[in-house]
């Protein structure tokens, strides 16, 4: 199975992420997660506060499951993937980068920030952010195998993914256009080479097209 890349995923979603970071560095730091979390609404609370979990590695995981159902080389592909953007966050956050800290450590004044009622703060290992690694991971492999109509939506997804990160006080603008492009860029790097390897062991064989030993 060749994966189709989509101008979306190779062009736009690189372009856009790239920008971003170099705007969190141009602007003051703190100053486009103020804005954001600033705009709250319970509507944006409930939605980003669901809309986050799908950046974790569990729904990862999970996802990776369903596409057994389909082909066992996509859910191959998936699953290394996953486990590189979890070695690849964790050496990062744990480290290289040990002194990040989250935005509840750095505003000081928690008086000036919206935060959600029951919903944990955590302070320390901000950079980058793993759960934009992941969701950015997910999406530009699924625009790879997927009809190409698919892939604005699935752009769309990641972006609100990263807005979620900075409106719920979890990461920096930085930390997840940087999340985000790691994601891309691990995607871009191994899906080919994956999917190739594992097609010439595996085949079309899935859960529910297993080849019948004779």
């Amino acid at each position: 199975m060749k994966p189709a890349y989509s101008i979306v995923f190779t062009v736009l979603a690189p372009a856009m992420l790239l920008s971003g970071a170099l705007m969190a560095l141009a602007l003051p730091k703190g100053q486009p997660e103020l804005w954001l979390n600033g705009h709250y609404h319970r509507v944006l609370d409930y939605f980003f506060y669901y809309l986050t979990e799908t950046g974790t590695g569990y729904f990862f995981a999970i996802i990776s499951a369903l596409f057994l159902f389909r082909r066992f080389s996509l859910a191959l592909t998936l699953g290394i993937q996953g486990l590189l953007a979890t070695l690849t966050s964790n050496v990062l956050k744990h480290v290289v980068f040990t002194d990040s800290p989250r935005p509840p450590a750095f505003f000081t004044d928690h008086s000036l920030l919206h935060i959600l009622e029951d919903y944990p703060l955590f302070y320390a290992n901000s950079f980058p952010s793993g759960h934009s690694m992941t969701i950015a991971l997910l999406c530009t492999t699924l625009s790879t195998f997927l009809p190409k109509k698919y892939a604005p939506a699935l752009l769309i997804w990641t972006l609100l993914v990263l807005a979620s990160r900075m409106y719920l006080l979890r990461h920096f603008m930085l930390d997840v256009c940087v999340g985000g492009f790691i994601g891309w860029g691990i995607s871009l790097l191994t899906t080919t080479l994956l999917l190739r390897y594992f097609d010439s062991l595996l085949g079309e064989a899935s859960l529910i097209n297993y080849p019948k030993r004779r």
